[in-house]
């Protein structure tokens, strides 16, 4: 066979490996896009009961980069309080608790989403316009009785749980 006509044939072989590879690549990533969608579409719904998924209480601790004794105090209590008396509901996913730096570049958005002038314990119900309440009352209650605290968060976070939504 001439030279050329081998050089030829490699150049053409070596063509419909890399369209064969793009292909298979294509595939790989239509076949992620499809499983990714077929699993958001699971999550919206309770296979059991065909009924939408349980929405989602939020319970945040937000906080600046710059941190006081009482920033670390509140975030410190309101950890305890929720895991402590909120345990089977962030074990069902019905409520998540959430420490976030609003100064951050990629959390700054919070600052405008909760009207945020300085930290505090926000809760943000799971009712559709996704209600949200903040609950300033932990800056006095830190430094009052810490049963005080606790009844103000368990109060708070219970009746966005018992909301109907």
């Amino acid at each position: 066979m001439p030279r050329e006509s081998q050089r030829s044939k490699a150049a053409l072989i070596r063509g419909a490996a890399g369209v064969v590879l793009v292909l298979l690549a294509l595939s790989a990533v239509a076949i992620g896009l499809t499983r990714e969608a077929t699993r958001a579409g699971a999550a919206a719904h309770d296979p059991a009961t065909d009924a939408p998924a349980q929405k989602q209480v939020s319970v945040y601790y937000f906080h600046g980069d710059e941190r006081c004794a009482t920033c670390l105090a509140i975030e410190a209590q309101t950890t305890d309080v929720v895991r402590e008396h909120f345990a089977p509901e962030l074990d069902l996913g019905q409520l998540r608790y959430e420490v976030v730096n609003y100064d951050e570049p990629a959390n700054q958005h919070f600052r405008d989403d909760f009207d945020l002038a300085y930290g505090t314990v926000v809760v943000q119900g799971a009712d559709e316009a996704r209600s949200w309440e903040s609950l300033d009352d932990v800056w006095t209650l830190i430094h009052d009785d810490p049963a005080d605290f606790e009844a103000y968060l368990v109060e708070h976070i219970r009746a966005a749980l018992e909301s109907p939504g």
